[in-house]
This record gives C-alpha cells, structure tokens and sequence, in this order.
C-alpha cells in the first residue's frame, strides 16, 4: 500500500474517532505547548490538528484558537525563562539578520507577522522581548498564530474539493482511502 496508504489508514481507522471529540481540539493545543521545548512534533501535531478539522469542519475556528493558545502559552514560558536568565544572545548572528530587523522595524506587526508563518518563533521572542512588555508580546503571538491556524484550518477545509485539479486518478486515491466524502 505504500507509506502514504499506511499513513491514510492510521488517520482514517485510529485517530478520525477521537479527532472529533470536545477534548481533542485542547489536547492538540497543549502539545502545541510542549512543541515549544520539544520541536521534533511540528509534523504530528500537523497531522492532529488537521485531522480533528477534518472530523469536526464547524469547529475549525476554535481548534484554531486552541492550538495558537497551546502555542502562545509555550512561548510566555519561553518569555519568562528568557527574562530570568541570560539566554538572549543565542540567536545573534546573521542567520536571524530578517527575523530581528522586521520586530526591530515594526515591532507590534513585525512579531504578528512572524507569528503567523511556519517557522519557530524563538527567535523572534529573543528579539522582541528587548523592545516590548512580555503581555504585548504575547499577545501578538496569539493574534499571528490564531490567523496562521485559521488559515490552515479554511485551508483543510476546502482543500478537498481542489484535490480534481490534480487528475481523476488523485480524487479516486483520495476516495479510495475514506478521506474524502462521496457527493
């Protein structure tokens, strides 16, 4: 069947049953939490996160905002260890020149900006945490993880329809598997 058949199987037959549970959502958002020390789950918690919007479309928002609170709590931990200690300079060097100059430049919208892509955001807090009081700070991560969850989430939602585009052949695997709907 292949890696990405096994893959389908597993989702389909172990994890859609309890992705549309009322708890699922919060559990999802507190490994976001962990993934702020453990960075190693980005994938599964990819994985988890889409498939509870899959089981649960309607609820799509609010496991948005579950999943950018997890990960915003991850990082008002990382704030407050960073304010506590001398672990800022980590990230000096040219490799993090972008990351720095956009909350150097624009502050408040930089550090949303940043909290909305798909990249770590530990950086950008050693950076910010200079320049703004740690509750603005995180409440820009949680307004730019909020929108990049939303987006993924709208994304999930409508993203099978679009999967013809890619030939007949793509929508039938797609059916094949159970994780489409039949119309």
């Amino acid at each position: 069947m292949g890696v990405v058949g096994d893959v389908a199987s597993v989702v389909k037959e172990k994890l859609l049953p309890y992705a549309g549970e009322w708890w699922f959502p919060w559990a999802v958002g507190l490994l976001s939490c962990l993934n702020t020390y453990i960075l190693f789950l980005s994938g599964p918690l990819s994985i988890l996160f889409i498939s509870g919007t899959l089981a649960r479309p309607e609820r799509r928002f609010r496991a948005a905002f579950a999943n950018a609170l997890g990960a915003t709590c991850g990082i008002a931990s990382l704030v407050y260890i960073g304010k506590s200690s001398d672990i800022f300079p980590l990230f000096d060097g040219k490799d993090w020149e972008t990351t720095r100059n956009l909350v150097e430049d624009y502050v408040h919208l930089g550090v949303i900006l940043i909290a909305g892509l798909p990249i770590i955001l530990h950086p950008m807090v050693f950076f910010a945490v200079s320049l703004m009081d740690p509750g603005s700070l995180i409440l820009c991560v949680l307004i730019g993880r909020f929108i990049k969850y939303c987006i993924v989430a709208q994304l999930a939602f409508t993203g099978s329809k679009y999967v013809k585009l890619f030939g007949s052949s793509a929508e039938k695997a797609v059916e094949q598997q159970g994780l489409k709907k039949k119309e």
